[in-house]
């Protein structure tokens, strides 16, 4: 079930200002994308901004060509090419191409494990108990004697 994109786009990068474990689900959707897209998850990163110099120089370089500010996702295909989009952009544009119902068939794939569950039936065992064997003919009496 390869996509064609799947052999175009090399890596996927996150650009933000933020701890993004602290507030990834504003970023869950470029997450479910990159998954839609088959794309393997090591070729999507998440760089904050303020940890590196080079990081930084690159966001205030998009601030003052291309008005872009971060949060912002940088696209580079096996080209060399680099496509570089606004976040709210690229929820607009990258996004909808593939519909919600999509992605979370394709997640539940990926994530759900599927396990046939065999339930145990617990017989009850049968007890043998020995009943006594009397006749009505045999009558064992004893004389009392006082």
């Amino acid at each position: 079930m390869a996509k064609k994109s799947q052999a175009k786009i090399a890596s996927v990068e996150l650009f933000l200002n933020e701890c993004y474990p602290c507030h990834a689900s504003k970023y869950s959707a470029l997450y479910d994308w990159v998954i839609s897209q088959g794309i393997a998850l090591q070729k999507f990163s998440t760089n904050r901004i303020p940890l590196s110099r080079a990081w930084l120089q690159l966001a205030r370089s998009l601030k003052q060509e291309s008005q872009i500010d971060a949060p912002f996702v940088v696209i580079t295909t096996e080209d060399g090419e680099k496509h570089t989009f606004a976040y709210e952009d690229f929820l607009k544009k990258g996004v909808k191409m593939f519909s919600k119902a999509d992605q979370d068939e394709l997640r539940n794939r990926i994530l759900v494990k599927k396990v046939d569950v065999v339930k145990e039936v617990k017989t009850n065992r049968k007890i043998k108990t020995k009943k006594a064997d009397l006749k009505k003919d045999e009558v064992v009496s004893a004389n009392i004697e006082e």
